[in-house]
C-alpha cells in the first residue's frame, strides 16, 4: 500500500515537472542537468513537493512586499 502511494506520487509529480520543462523555452530539452534534477525530484518527491510548494509561496508574498514598497516609495513626495 504504501509502495503504491509512492509510486503513484512519483508518477503524478514527474508529470506535472516534465510538462513544466517542456513549456520552458529557456532550457533545452536536452540539458541532461535538467534531467537529472527531473529525475532526482521524482525519486525525492516526498520531499520536493512540500519544498516546491513553499518556494512558491515564498515568491508571491516576496513579490506583493515587493509592490507594496515599491507604491510606498512613488507616494512618497520628494522637495
Amino acid at each position: 500500500m504504501l509502495f503504491n502511494f509512492y509510486c503513484l506520487g512519483a508518477m503524478l509529480s514527474s508529470s506535472v515537472w516534465l510538462s513544466i520543462f517542456f513549456r520552458d523555452k529557456t532550457t533545452p530539452n536536452s540539458d541532461f542537468l535538467s534531467w537529472v534534477i527531473i529525475v532526482i525530484a521524482t525519486l525525492t518527491w516526498p520531499l520536493a513537493v512540500p519544498l516546491a510548494i513553499k518556494a512558491r509561496h515564498n515568491d508571491r508574498s516576496n513579490m506583493a512586499q515587493t509592490g507594496e514598497l515599491l507604491e510606498a516609495i512613488a507616494n512618497q513626495q520628494y522637495v
